[in-house]
């Protein structure tokens, strides 16, 4: 009865209930009521009309809340089209975290069609609208006052706030350096002083005459333990004004709605505030519902803001005005956070750290599946002594690095703002890294690159994410953005994955910001490339088989892996590698020959193959050379098939050539029309053939019983590639080898189209043979055969 009058309506009649049962806690009743309600302006309808409402209002009990439901039909009966449709209208009502949460929705419900259909649609969504922001309105001030003061503060006077759908946002997730946790301390301080993150806010936006009042609830505040800390606190300061709104300050009140508790992102801290203009209440009662949101992440936490205006009459306007002032307040909320002091609750200092960038703009770059010792890899990580052997910095002198100068810890904890988190980790390298080729652009630059290093238990496995920003200090634009990237290892015993994402962040606006994104783009793909060759290298991929003295090849696949572990004549366990060398000639009548270049020989062009001619994965053990064109050029392996960390050479050459299984010659080399696999295809003669091969051997001493055990199992298995990659050549060449069958058809056909075509003197114009017996015989009669025609 009372939102029908708040709604306007009159000539109210009750009829009565024409069903009303309860059953096991939930009650249920129908009722109907005729009265006299407004109509929205419209062509052709009266202000009012006669209407007759069905209700259908429904008290269930889910666990120990309860949930109102009112299901309301609506026929009028003195408008156009009334007796086409009706509208169902719903209302519910249940328990919210603080306060009861109200919803609304309906639908139109026709019984004959009309071409008017989406004309009255449409015009019923705007009815409606309208309706639900009085309806919000009413609900909030129907709290009779004596049930207010029972409430401790918990209803009081206080401004409503919007619902989620209506909040508007006007901040995305942008990564800061901050910890939850420490400005959580200061939010749910007794005293608000400079420092804390709600007068810093108030003091960038102009705020002055700031004036703290007591805590109007407290729940869990005392204790950084408790699973949910809460908090009510008002503040009245004077606040500038949005241009357009006839006054440039005003008094405001402001009640701020400070909780902090685990989410399902991690540790989140949550900021609702609302603001009343004390100057605007005499010609528009509105408010003001802002919300911050911070997010736990590596590094710090993502930060969000999100409004809106409520119970505003001319709220179009006010909505433009107060669009490009949250705005404003959006950069000053960025630029605040990332000027914070003491960020860490540890005591380390993050500000001078560059942000990270948040989730949903990193671009993914690199995934696969690898094999390799996530335990031993996370424990030298974080260790204090990051030299040879570490991933970080093995994997930064294979990409040509120099110079790296590792700085002490910042920060290394065990656990953090997350329940799965083990530990974590900050650290600054300062190095001198190689620059894509670009435009003045020089060939290396000094860097600085800060690690954000965490380890955290999936399931029965662990991760290790190592975020990364890199910051050039001698390109163009570098003062312009930082390069975020992050390089996620997991896994279990039985598998592991890999996979490398990044992001650019701008601290200033460019109009080259589009074409350093491409650029980078494209950079951080070979990158991925050039990151999962050296890992594979550092642990390597599964091959079958053990080091039991007799290799690790797999019977099935002849030929697959010929490394093995032997006992040499001092005793010593030996790591025995070998490698392809693969060669091709332009013609038969060519005496030179170079490094495979034809289209359908893929990996072959690498000139240095393992067994199933793929490139060898020793090429980027150490990063020395990745360059395809640069490494056929090189005619022995000794320059670019160097042995990683941990491997002793015997002898001061590295690389020997060894006979192949087979016949060959004085060099070794073996010849064939193309590149087999099988031995019986290869000669010792060179005539009418365009291929050639020969092997080569390396012995590595190892020490099997003591700390690189692991290393050299995992080398071993490396050097024996997978059968994944003998695919990948494999259908490579297969595809090389249609076109070219392709191409001899399309040849074969024109020939033979060629041979079987008519002379083009005895085609028509249009193409079609004629007959020329005509022209060329003599007329019957009137000619003799001497006749000099």
């Amino acid at each position: 009865i009372d939102v029908l009058t708040a709604l306007g309506s009159s000539e109210i009649e009750v009829g009565p209930w024409m069903q009303r049962e309860e059953d096991s806690g939930m009650k249920f009743g129908l009722r109907q009521v005729r009265l006299r309600v407004l109509v929205p302006p419209a062509p052709m309808a009266p202000k009012s009309t006669r209407a007759t409402i069905t209700y259908w209002v429904s008290l269930e009990s889910k666990g120990e809340s309860p949930v109102l439901r009112i299901d309301a039909t609506v026929v009028l009966h003195e408008t156009p089209y009334c007796d086409y449709f009706h509208v169902h209208e719903r209302f519910s009502l249940s328990p919210g975290p603080r306060d009861t949460e109200v919803s609304k929705a309906f639908c139109l419900v026709f019984c004959k069609s009309t071409i008017a259909k989406s004309m009255i649609q449409s015009n019923s969504l705007s009815t409606q609208k309208k309706s639900s922001e009085r309806l919000h309105t009413f609900f909030h001030n129907r709290v009779p006052q004596e049930v207010r003061s029972r409430c401790s503060g918990r209803l009081g006077d206080r401004p409503m706030h919007a619902t989620d759908a209506e909040l508007k946002t006007v901040l995305q997730p942008c990564a800061c350096p901050v910890d939850i946790l420490y400005e959580a301390d200061l939010l749910y301080a007794d005293a608000w002083d400079e420092g804390n993150l709600i007068i810093d806010l108030l003091r960038a936006i102009g705020a002055s005459e700031i004036e703290v009042g007591p805590w109007a609830e407290k729940e869990g505040v005392d204790a950084r333990s408790a699973a949910k800390r809460h908090g009510v606190r008002e503040v009245q300061c004077q606040v500038p004004v949005p241009p357009g709104l006839k006054v440039k300050t005003s008094e405001a009140t402001l009640t701020f709605w400070i909780t902090c508790g685990p989410a399902s992102q991690g540790q989140e801290l949550r900021i609702d505030s609302t603001l009343v203009l004390h100057a605007m209440l005499h010609e528009d009662p509105f408010h003001v519902h802002e919300r911050i949101v911070l997010t736990a992440s590596p590094g710090g936490a993502e930060v969000s803001k999100s409004f809106a205006i409520i119970g505003s009459k001319t709220s179009s306007a006010h909505q433009s005005h107060f669009v490009v002032a949250q705005k404003k307040s959006a950069e000053t909320l960025v630029s605040v956070f990332q000027r914070r002091p003491r960020q860490e609750s540890t005591g380390a200092d993050l500000s001078k750290f560059p942000v990270l960038a948040a989730e949903d703009v990193m671009i993914k770059v690199m995934s696969s599946d690898v094999v390799m010792d996530l335990a031993r890899e996370t424990e030298l990580l974080f260790a204090d002594d990051w030299s040879d052997g570490n991933l970080v910095v093995d994997l930064l002198k294979a990409v040509g690095s120099t110079e790296i100068d590792v700085q002490p810890w910042v920060l290394r904890e065990e656990g953090g703002p997350s329940e799965t988190t083990l530990r974590r980790g900050i650290r600054e390298l300062h190095l001198r890294v190689l620059v894509p080729p670009a435009p003045m652009a020089p060939k290396s630059t000094s860097a600085t690159m800060t690690y954000w290093i965490t380890e955290e238990s999936c399931g029965d496995g662990r991760t290790v994410r190592i975020d990364s920003t890199v910051v050039l200090h001698e390109t163009p634009y570098c003062e312009y953005f930082h390069v975020h990237e992050r390089l996620c290892l997991g896994g279990d015993a039985k598998s592991q994955t890999i996979s490398k994402t990044f992001a650019l962040v701008f601290s200033k606006s460019t109009l080259a910001k589009s074409v350093i994104q491409a650029n980078s783009q494209s950079t951080q793909k070979k990158s991925g490339e050039v990151v999962l060759a050296f890992i594979k290298a550092r642990e390597g991929c599964s091959c079958p088989g053990g080091v039991d003295g007799a290799g690790s090849q797999d019977p099935q696949s002849p030929g697959m892996c010929t490394s093995k572990i032997v006992t040499g004549e001092n005793g010593k366990r030996m790591l025995v590698a070998e490698v392809w060398e693969l060669q091709r000639r332009y013609t038969l009548f060519h005496q030179s020959w170079d490094a495979p270049f034809l289209p359908h020989d893929a990996e072959k062009k690498w000139r240095w193959v393992d067994n199933q001619y793929c490139r060898h994965t020793l090429l980027t053990a150490r990063g020395q050379c990745v360059d395809r064109e640069l490494v056929s050029q090189i005619d022995s392996p000794n320059e670019v098939l160097l042995p990683p960390p941990g491997w002793k050479a015997l002898g001061s050459d590295i690389w020997k050539v060894v006979p192949a299984p087979g016949s060959c010659d004085e060099e070794c080399w073996q010849y064939a029309v193309d590149f087999y696999t099988t031995d019986s295809a290869w000669s010792d003669a060179p005539a009418w053939m365009h291929c050639r091969r020969r092997r080569w051997r390396a012995e590595f001493e190892v020490d099997i019983e003591g700390m690189f055990d692991d290393v050299a199992v995992a080398a071993l298995k490396e050097i024996s590639p997978s059968k994944r990659d003998s695919r990948c050549c494999s259908w490579k060449a297969m595809v090389g080898r249609m076109i070219l069958l392709v191409l001899f058809l399309v040849v074969i056909a024109a020939v033979c189209r060629w041979r079987d075509a008519p002379p083009a003197s005895c085609l028509m114009p249009s193409g079609e043979p004629h007959d020329t017996r005509g022209i060329l015989e003599p007329p019957e009669a009137g000619l003799s055969a001497g006749h000099p025609l």
